[in-house]
């Protein structure tokens, strides 16, 4: 994604998604690099500013929406997360259009 403060901003009207869950999606944005974000739960949360029960049930929500795909590390308390550019065209294309209904 080519304008990460649009995108953010277009997380932040994204009505599919609680609260909650667009803080952890945009703490995914900010974490990632070339798409990937390698993280544990409990930073995750601290950074977000979610609760771990709430980050667990974000990802979930995230990973079903196809947002993000996650990579089980087996023993490793770090999960690693793949972000979805081709779903975050689509959040910025509905902002959009929500802005201009709005404006119009």
């Amino acid at each position: 994604m080519d304008n990460k403060e649009l995108l953010l901003k277009a997380i932040d009207s994204y009505a599919l998604l609680t609260p909650a869950y667009q803080e952890v999606l945009k703490t995914l944005i900010k974490l990632a690099i070339d798409d990937i974000v390698i993280t544990n739960i409990k930073d995750l949360s601290k950074l977000s500013k979610v609760s771990r029960p709430a980050v667990y049930a974000a990802l979930k929500v995230l990973e079903k929406e196809k947002l993000i795909t996650r990579n089980n590390n087996p023993g490793s308390r770090l999960s690693s997360f793949v972000l979805k550019p081709q779903k975050f065209e689509d959040i910025v294309k509905y902002h959009s259009v929500r802005e201009n209904i709005l404006h119009n």
